[in-house]
């Protein structure tokens, strides 16, 4: 997955909009279409034993060979990684390493064909939730992080959980409660860009407020000027349509972004 925490929102950038942008454009918030995103924590999370794991996975080999001299033996397992239809957590996915579990996680797909209008791609609306959990090497649960991914890039989401190596609680984001727009919402204003093939949605928050960024441009044989275009969550307005050129000049500013994020990532 490509790296989505890279650009943050400092309020000088918000001054320099306001500054740039004479007349303010406001989206249409009324109806809101939210994708449902499971709701994970450590208290909730039930992880299955190893050999349960095993029994699902031999059970997957011998209906595709029948060959039972294939199936893995418990005893044995160092590294391996377990690809399974779904647990009664509704994970598929499980990585061990060294004998010991490292991540798992989970992907739920969703579309929410009923704000597809006549002429729009329902593909355009399509959003897939992924759940990682990663763990220590004691076996406890290290993150908890959840992405939505859309046909227009990928942005976290839902309850952001990071733990020490002993099970404390270091520190809690709860995305949904910094953004009152919905996905679908921003990828209505995107496609309304008729003039540009790619478009790719993001989403950002600092202690100022919350903001979606809609990134325009062609692909590579298509000669057509970037553009990205800052939308305030709170109002839906358009705050600034930026020159690709002209948005870099503020990647120098400190990123509040990287600094949120900073305990996920360290282990």
């Amino acid at each position: 997955m490509k790296k989505i925490l890279s650009i943050a929102l400092p309020l000088l950038i918000i001054t320099n909009f306001f500054a740039q942008k004479k007349s303010l454009k406001k989206t249409n918030t009324k109806t809101k279409y939210e994708i449902k995103i499971p709701n994970i924590s450590k208290d909730n999370l039930e992880i299955p034993d190893l050999s349960n794991l095993v029994k699902l996975e031999n059970k997957k080999i011998f209906d595709k060979t029948k060959d039972s001299s294939r199936m893995i033996n418990i005893n044995n397992i160092q590294d391996y990684d377990f690809s399974i239809q779904k647990d009664k957590n509704n994970f598929n996915y499980y990585k061990y390493k060294n004998g010991q579990l490292q991540h798992i996680q989970k992907n739920t797909k969703q579309t929410i064909s009923s704000q597809v209008e006549k002429g729009e791609d329902p593909a355009s609306f399509s959003q897939t939730i992924h759940t990682y959990i990663d763990f220590y090497s004691n076996g406890n649960i290290f993150t908890i992080k959840q992405y939505n991914d859309t046909d227009k890039g990928a942005y976290s989401v839902g309850n952001w959980y990071v733990y020490d190596e002993k099970g404390n609680l270091l520190q809690h984001i709860d995305h949904k409660k910094y953004f009152k727009m919905t996905y679908n919402d921003i990828a209505k204003i995107a496609n309304s860009y008729n003039d540009y093939p790619s478009k790719r949605i993001s989403r950002y928050f600092d202690k100022t407020g919350s903001y979606w960024y809609i990134r325009l441009g062609g692909y590579q044989d298509q000669p057509i000027e970037p553009k990205i275009i800052i939308l305030e969550d709170k109002t839906g307005k358009i705050l600034s349509e930026f020159k690709k050129e002209e948005f870099y000049n503020f990647q120098e500013l400190e990123k509040y972004q990287e600094k949120l994020y900073k305990l996920f990532k360290n282990k």
